[in-house]
C-alpha cells in the first residue's frame, strides 16, 4: 500500500480509544519500524494519540513471555510527549500507581481472584497495570526459541480483550520459520482487526527517508529512485555519508557535491545490500565507453544485469574523485584530504568546461546571422578573451586575429593578441606553433612572429646531450630540438666533446653532425653545422691525435 494510505490508517489507530490490533507486514528494512516511529511523532506532536500510555518492544532474543510483560511494564511511557523513552521517572510512575492499587487488597482481590496464587512474581504484578495503552511489538519474527507464536498472539488477545489495549504488531513474515508462520497466519485472522503491508514505492521510500531541505536533498533523492532501493537502512547509510561529504566539499562547485552524492549511493547499495548489485570492484573497473567499444563486431550479445544497472543509473566511469569516493564508503570513513584535493580537480576541470563553453557561445553572434553586428562580434570576442584566456590555444587565439583583420578591425587584433601573449599562461613548449595543428587558413604572420619573440624569450633547459643522442640514436627531431641546438655557440660544442667520454662522446659527435647529411638544411641547421664544425677544427688543432680523431669522424 502507498505511504499516503499507511499514514491514514495508522493515525486513525492512534486517534481511537477502542481497542483493536494492527498488524504490519513487509520486507526486512523497507522500514516499517521507522515509518510506525514517524507516524507516532507526528500524532503526538498534533496531540492526537487518545490513549496516554505507549510501550514499545522489541521481541528480538525474548525467550519468554514473563520477559514480554516485563518489557512491556519497563518500556511504558507518556504517549502524550514526542520523543520520549522509557527512564527512571517513568518507572516510579509505574511503581507509585501499583502502590496505590496494592493499599487496598480488596481491590486487588476483586481485580485478580486469589491473588496470592495468581501473581508469583513481582512481574507479574505490574502487568496488571498495563491496561488501556498502546502496545508494539516488534521483529516478531526474530522472536527466541523459547517464545513461540502461539504464545505471542495469545498475548495480544489477552492485551486487547481483557485489559483493553491498542496493539500492533510488527513483522517480516517472510522470515518466520515453517511451524511459526503456519501458527501466525492460522491466528491472526482470529486476532488482527487490520493488517496492513508496509511496501512503499521507490519514490515513497527516498522522500520518507531522506530529511528535506538539505543541499544534496534532490540528489540522493533521485539516485535512491533510479536505483528502486527501497531498504530504509540502505537509504539512511547513503544520507550520513551524503552529509559528511557536503561537509568536505563545502565551498566547491555543486556539481563536485552532486557527483560524490551519485557515487557514494551506488557504493552503498553495492556494500549494504550486495545481492543482485554491482560489486564494489566491478564499480571501480567499470567503463561504459569501452565496454561498448568492445563488443562492437562481438557476436556475444550477452550484457551483464552490473552493466545494464550502472548504465541506467548514468554511471559512466570511475575516475580518481570517484575511488576516493568508493573507499570512504567501504571503509566507513573518508580520507578527508584525499576527498578535498580530488574534488578540487574536478572543480578545476568544471571551471575550465565552462570557460571553454562561454568561448564557444562567443563565436554564435559570428556564426548565428546575417545581421550587421560587427560590433558586437568584438566586443564578445574580446570579452571572452579577457575572461576564458586559460581555455583558449594557439588555433583559437589564430582565429579571433584573423576574423578580426579581416573585418578591418587590425587594431583591436593586435592589441588582443598583445594581451594573449603577455597574460597566457604556458612553458616554453606551449610557443612552438608545430606543436598544435591547424586547420583552415594557415597561422596570421603577425602571430608567428609574436610567438616565436616569446619562444625565444625562454632558456635553454633542455640538455644538449639528450638532444645530441635523439638525432644519433632515432634520427628524429622537430622546429623546436634545431632552434635548441642552433643557441649553442661553438665553444658549448668544444666543450660538450672534450667533457664526454667513450661512447657517450661518439654519441654525442655523430648527432652533432647529423645535419651535415641533410639536403637543403634550413638556417637553424646550418648554424648548427658551422658551429660543431668550428668545435671540432679548434680540437684538432690542439695535436696531431686529435686531428687524426677529428678526421676520423668527419670521414
Amino acid at each position: 500500500m502507498t505511504l499516503t494510505l499507511f499514514a491514514s490508517e495508522v493515525a486513525r489507530f492512534f486517534a481511537s480509544s477502542e481497542p483493536e490490533v494492527l498488524c504490519v507486514t513487509g520486507k526486512w528494512g523497507v522500514g516499517k519500524t521507522y515509518g510506525w516511529n514517524s507516524n507516532l511523532h507526528l500524532a503526538q506532536t498534533a496531540k492526537k494519540v487518545t490513549l496516554h500510555k505507549y510501550a514499545y518492544v522489541s521481541l528480538f532474543g525474548r525467550n519468554s513471555l514473563n520477559d514480554v510483560r516485563s518489557a512491556i511494564v519497563e518500556q511504558t511511557v507518556d504517549s502524550r510527549v514526542p520523543g520520549k523513552v522509557p527512564d527512571l521517572s517513568s518507572l516510579e510512575t509505574t511503581l507509585s500507581s501499583l502502590t496505590n492499587l496494592t493499599r487496598n487488597a480488596g481491590i486487588i482481590g476483586r481485580i485478580i481472584p486469589q491473588a496470592k496464587k495468581y501473581i508469583e512474581s513481582s512481574q507479574r504484578l505490574l502487568f496488571v497495570l498495563t491496561r488501556e495503552q498502546i502496545v508494539c511489538l516488534d521483529d516478531l519474527e526474530r522472536a527466541g526459541s523459547g517464545l513461540g507464536t502461539k504464545d505471542i498472539i495469545g498475548m495480544v488477545s489477552q492485551l486487547r480483550e481483557e485489559k483493553r489495549c491498542k496493539v500492533v504488531i510488527l513483522l517480516n513474515e517472510e522470515m518466520l520459520s515453517e511451524g511459526n508462520k503456519s501458527d501466525f497466519q492460522a491466528q491472526l485472522e482470529k486476532v488482527a482487526d487490520t493488517v496492513l503491508k508496509f511496501e512503499p514505492s521507490p519514490t515513497e521510500a527516498a522522500e520518507f527517508g531522506l530529511k528535506q531541505g538539505m543541499p544534496y536533498y534532490e540528489y540522493l533523492k533521485e539516485n535512491c529512485t533510479k536505483l528502486k532501493i527501497l531498504n530504509i537502512r540502505v537509504i539512511k547509510r547513503a544520507e550520513k555519508f551524503a552529509e559528511r561529504l557536503n561537509t568536505i566539499l563545502h565551498g566547491l562547485d555543486a556539481r563536485v557535491l552532486k557527483q560524490a552524492v551519485h557515487t557514494a549511493t551506488i557504493a552503498c547499495l553495492s556494500k549494504f545490500q550486495p545481492e543482485n548489485t554491482p560489486s564494489l570492484d566491478e564499480i571501480r573497473q567499470f567503463n561504459s565507453y569501452e565496454t561498448l567499444a568492445a563488443r562492437m563486431g562481438s557476436t556475444d550479445s550477452k550484457i551483464s544485469p552490473s552493466f545494464m544497472l550502472l548504465r541506467d543509473y548514468e554511471y559512466n566511469n570511475t575516475d580518481e574523485f570517484d575511488e576516493a569516493v568508493i573507499s570512504g564508503v567501504e571503509n566507513g570513513f573518508f580520507d578527508e584530504h584525499l576527498v578535498q584535493s580530488k574534488g578540487q580537480l574536478v572543480n578545476q576541470n568544471l571551471a575550465a568546461s565552462d570557460k571553454t563553453t562561454c568561448h564557444k557561445s562567443a563565436w554564435d553572434i559570428y556564426y548565428n546571422s546575417f545581421e550587421d553586428d560587427g560590433i558586437e562580434i568584438v566586443a564578445s570576442l574580446e570579452q571572452s578573451l579577457l575572461n576564458n584566456i586559460s581555455v583558449i590555444d594557439p588555433p583559437n587565439i589564430n582565429s579571433i586575429v584573423r576574423l578580426l583583420k579581416s573585418i578591418g578591425e587590425n587594431a583591436k587584433a593586435g592589441e588582443l593578441l598583445t594581451y594573449y601573449v603577455s597574460n597566457k599562461s604556458g612553458g616554453k613548449e606551449f610557443w612552438d606553433l608545430t606543436n598544435f595543428h591547424l586547420g583552415f587558413g594557415g597561422w596570421d604572420a603577425d602571430l608567428v612572429s609574436a610567438f616565436k619573440t616569446k619562444f625565444d624569450s625562454f632558456p635553454i633547459t633542455v640538455d644538449p646531450y639528450s638532444l645530441l643522442e635523439k638525432f644519433a640514436e632515432r634520427e628524429a627531431w622537430n622546429t623546436a630540438d634545431e632552434e635548441v641546438l642552433a643557441k649553442l655557440t661553438p665553444d658549448d660544442f668544444y666543450t660538450i666533446f672534450k667533457t664526454l667520454r667513450g661512447t657517450q662522446l661518439r654519441t654525442a659527435i655523430s648527432g652533432a653532425l647529423f645535419f651535415r647529411r641533410v639536403s637543403n638544411p634550413t638556417p637553424h641547421m646550418q648554424t648548427i653545422n658551422a658551429n660543431v664544425q668550428s668545435a671540432l677544427d679548434r680540437i684538432a688543432q690542439e695535436n696531431p691525435v686529435n686531428a687524426r680523431r677529428v678526421q676520423m669522424y668527419l670521414s
